[in-house]
């Protein structure tokens, strides 16, 4: 299995000037995953891009959701206490080697943010933006978060750095 790469999250462009988040020794680091070393490879840009073009409206409400994630991750708190629990909570959860792992989500109207806590210190992995106009997530979207927390749990985190994009 090959390790994937990381690009990390520190400023949004909404609503109209770029906005770095303050990350400090304590926050929360928000990365997202690639297969690839190319960025067109991300899984959130992908998905991102899907919605925009399918739901033009929901383009916006995307990097309002950026934005107000990085704002929570800067106190460092665990992200279920800076939301409500209808708006964050963990959406699937599976057995890896005898270990729970828990698949969180965030949710933004119809918008689902879905990630894990990283093995690097304070990191947290975004997996997939999915657009859910009802709850419940199908089979194969819970065999694709699967997959994605799996390549990122058994990342070999000594050569994180090195794969950030």
């Amino acid at each position: 299995m090959n390790n994937p790469y990381y690009i990390q999250v520190k400023a949004t462009e909404h609503p109209k000037n770029i906005r770095s988040f303050n990350i400090t020794p304590n926050s929360w680091r928000i990365y997202l995953i690639s297969e690839t070393n190319n960025k067109s490879s991300c899984h959130f840009y992908r998905d991102a891009s899907l919605i925009r073009e399918e739901y033009p409206s929901e383009g916006k409400k995307i990097k309002t959701m950026v934005r107000v994630l990085g704002q929570k991750c800067e106190s460092g708190k665990p992200l279920k206490d800076l939301y409500e629990e209808k708006a964050c909570h963990p959406i699937h959860t599976f057995d890896l080697d005898g270990v729970e792992i828990k698949v969180w989500r965030i949710r933004s109207g119809k918008l689902r943010l879905c990630f894990i806590y990283g093995s690097v210190e304070k990191s947290i992995i975004v997996l997939r933006l999915l657009y859910k106009p009802k709850d419940k997530i199908t089979s194969e979207e819970k065999l694709s978060l699967e997959n994605l927390a799996k390549k990122a749990i058994k990342d070999d985190v000594s050569s994180f750095d090195q794969r950030q994009l």
